[in-house]
């Protein structure tokens, strides 16, 4: 039995077309591509908004980047910076336009130099703009009071070690598809991924910096993304330095239920003991969080583990020791984990961990619960705060006289949230690992972690850091390192991998201290180049 390469699944002439151009390499199968191509597509929105906001991206074509100089005091020392606001047009191998990237770089000095490193940054959703990267941690302004519009200077943005190029994929903040192609078009791992390697190869021809170190940050979502780019950018023979997972989630097993696969439930419970201890309920709880984390993985890949794949075997005296140390660790009863035969899920840990209180942990940072009957009336998710991006629109306008703008998007259309922006589109997980055995195929859950090892052997200059949250429930710690810990690269690899965890949620630099350790920790990862 072997594995096969990468199996695209796509759907609809549309998407066959946009992807198969893209990534035709060949000027024969191009021609060929071409060749079966019709005329020009008809627009499934044909709305005012989508030609305004074409419009508006096209003039950055048309007209050029807009700059502006600034300064800024990082690590107490005065830098120069260019601030451009600009596009990038990306096109099929036939050379159709496909959309525009419209994107914010700053470079220091506003020299562009190959010897400097240039990082692309973008967050998740899959249906996010960079707006948490840009505005939230690494860029040279932030909002630091969520109730104001204002920015303040970030003292410790990265701009000192790095360029930084932030990335709105098609859909987000003001980048557009071309006009007479669906947004449809590009709502999947790949189709998204092939575009963003495509803007990142775009931007780097356009300022002339074909040898810069190149740098990749993605947070949540954004880390499947990372590992889905580097596959099509080592493709082109484009070797990347170094990638930061920002609360990653790559590899499907660890972190994704299905049936029979048993690695989701073991890997996941140290941090459900690390929740119970800081909701303290846990019988005899460790002095620390980490402690409690160590405590927790050695029962949990221990005698847990060996209970989970026994578990129909074990008579009731085998059965009551497991199910008391459960006890022990997560507060959840006994009973609670025999009636789930000891698989409890993050959504199912949610729930079940405070229901005597009719309370549901935030999957985000179960360090916070909702009442139930809250969540029945509405969800916090479509609160006004959680889509307002005015301090974005007003950032461009007033600070860098951005006028005529569209509102800035907070989400793309169709994948955003209830009420506000309805779900009307899926996206597709459509880069899945295969067992091929002849002609019988089986998709197993994606393993995205293969992407990135492969660059790691193709590269082995490569470099990893990756950053997680304790109490997140989405992007759990202890499965996404231990996943990194078990990818099937070379021994001598891994000393180019580094992983941080942090006594957070989903944001893992929701507090200031928690932002000045994570932005140390990165700008010590430029060091060896910067």
């Amino acid at each position: 039995m072997a594995i096969s390469r990468r199996m695209f699944l796509y759907s609809g002439s549309i998407a066959g077309s946009l992807l198969s151009a893209l990534v035709s390499t060949s000027g024969g199968r191009a021609s060929e591509e071409c060749s079966k191509q019709e005329g020009k597509w008809e627009s499934v929105t044909n709305k005012e908004d989508d030609r305004t906001r074409y419009e508006f991206a096209r003039s950055f074509v048309k007209d050029g980047p807009r700059k502006c100089q600034r300064e800024i005091e990082i690590s107490g020392r005065r830098l120069s910076y260019e601030v451009s606001v600009g596009a990038i047009v990306i096109a099929d191998s036939c050379g159709k336009e496909l959309g525009i990237f419209v994107y914010t770089s700053y470079t220091k000095n506003g020299n562009i130099s190959n010897d400097r490193p240039v990082t692309f940054a973008w967050t998740g959703g899959p249906s996010g703009p960079s707006t948490s990267f840009h505005f939230g941690s690494l860029g040279p302004k932030i909002r630091t009071d969520k109730t104001s519009n204002q920015l303040e200077d970030n003292a410790g943005s990265i701009l000192d070690r790095t360029d930084l190029v932030m990335v709105d994929p098609i859909g987000t903040g003001w980048s557009v598809p071309a006009m007479g192609r669906d947004l449809g078009d590009f709502y999947s791992v790949s189709k998204d991924a092939v575009t963003v390697a495509e803007f990142i190869k775009g931007y780097l021809k356009e300022t002339n910096r074909p040898a810069a170190p190149i740098y990749l940050i993605g947070r949540s979502y954004g880390s499947v993304r990372l590992a889905s780019v580097i596959h099509y950018l080592q493709a082109s023979r484009l070797n990347i330095s170094g990638l930061i997972p920002v609360a990653a989630a790559m590899d499907g097993n660890a972190f994704w239920e299905s049936s029979g696969n048993m690695a989701s439930y073991y890997l996941m419970l140290p941090n459900y003991a690390v929740i119970a201890w800081y909701h303290k309920r846990q019988s005899n709880p460790r002095k620390t969080a980490r402690e409690t984390l160590e405590y927790a993985s050695h029962f949990a890949l221990g005698d847990y583990l060996s209970a989970l794949m026994r578990w129909r075997e074990l008579s009731r005296a085998e059965r009551k020791p497991v199910l008391d140390k459960l006890y022990a660790l997560t507060g959840i009863k006994q009973h609670v984990w025999e009636k789930h035969n000891l698989r409890i899920s993050g959504r199912q840990f949610a729930v079940e961990f405070l229901r005597e209180e009719k309370k549901v942990l935030r999957s985000s940072d179960a360090r916070e619960a909702w009442l139930i009957s809250d969540l029945k009336k509405k969800s916090p998710l479509t609160s006004p705060s959680f889509l307002d991006l005015e301090y974005v629109d007003l950032y461009y306008r007033d600070d860098l006289g951005i006028a005529g703008a569209p509102p800035y998007r907070p989400f793309a259309p169709g994948l955003g949230v209830a009420e506000q922006a309805p779900f009307t589109r899926s996206w597709e997980v459509d880069r899945r690992g295969v067992y091929s055995l002849g002609a019988f195929q089986v998709s197993v859950l994606p393993n995205f972690l293969d992407d990135i090892a492969e660059a790691m052997i193709a590269n082995p200059s490569l470099r990893i850091q990756q950053h997680n949250g304790m109490y997140d429930l989405q992007s759990t710690s202890f499965p996404a390192n231990w996943s990194l810990s078990n990818m099937n690269i070379p021994a001598s690899l891994f000393k180019n991998v580094e992983m941080f965890d942090y006594e957070s949620g989903h944001a893992i630099y929701s507090s200031p201290e928690l932002l000045n350790t994570f932005l140390e920790r990165v700008s010590s990862f430029y060091i060896e180049e910067g």
